[in-house]
C-alpha cells in the first residue's frame, strides 16, 4: 500500500514545466518601433557615387541598343526580344517610385447632351417663322395705339 508514495509522478500534460517558457529577466526581443534612416541611406548613396535613376536610364538604353541589334538581324530572336522588353519593362516601372506618373489609359469625359422638344399638332396651318410673330405683335400693338 506504500507503492502509491514510491511511484515516480506520472508527467503532467498542462501547467508550468521546469525549463519551459522565456527565462526571468529577458527582454523582449522585437522592437517596438522600427526607424528608417532614409538620409542615411541617401547619403551612403552619394558617397558611393551612385544615382539609381541614372542607372536605370543607362540599362533601358542599352537594352535599346540590343533591342535594335537583334532587330537588324537576319533571323530575331522573338524569345530575346521579348526578354529585352520585359526587363526594359521592369526599369521603367521602378522609376515611376522616383516621382513619374503613368498618364491614365481613359480620360472619362463629360459631354453634355442638348436637349428640345417638338410638339407635334393635327393642324395644317403653317409656322411662322421667328421674325414673323416678332413683326405681327408690333403690328397688332400698332393697330391698338390707333
Amino acid at each position: 500500500m506504500d507503492d502509491n508514495n514510491t511511484a515516480p509522478p506520472k508527467p503532467k500534460l498542462g501547467g508550468k514545466r521546469e525549463g519551459a517558457g522565456r527565462p526571468k529577466g529577458a527582454r523582449n526581443l522585437r522592437p517596438s518601433r522600427v526607424e528608417i534612416d532614409a538620409q542615411g541611406s541617401v547619403k551612403k548613396l552619394e558617397a558611393l557615387g551612385f544615382d539609381p535613376i541614372e542607372a536605370h536610364i543607362k540599362s533601358i538604353e542599352e537594352i535599346d541598343i540590343r533591342l535594335n541589334k537583334e532587330d537588324q538581324k537576319r533571323k530575331p530572336s522573338s524569345m530575346a526580344i521579348s526578354q529585352l522588353l520585359s526587363i526594359k519593362e521592369k526599369h521603367v516601372s521602378s522609376l515611376m517610385r522616383y516621382g513619374y506618373r503613368q498618364v491614365p489609359e481613359k480620360t472619362e469625359s463629360t459631354n453634355e447632351i442638348k436637349t428640345f422638344g417638338i410638339t407635334l399638332t393635327d393642324t395644317s396651318s403653317t409656322m411662322d417663322s421667328p421674325e414673323t410673330v416678332v413683326e405681327k405683335e408690333k403690328e397688332g400693338t400698332n393697330e391698338k395705339l390707333h
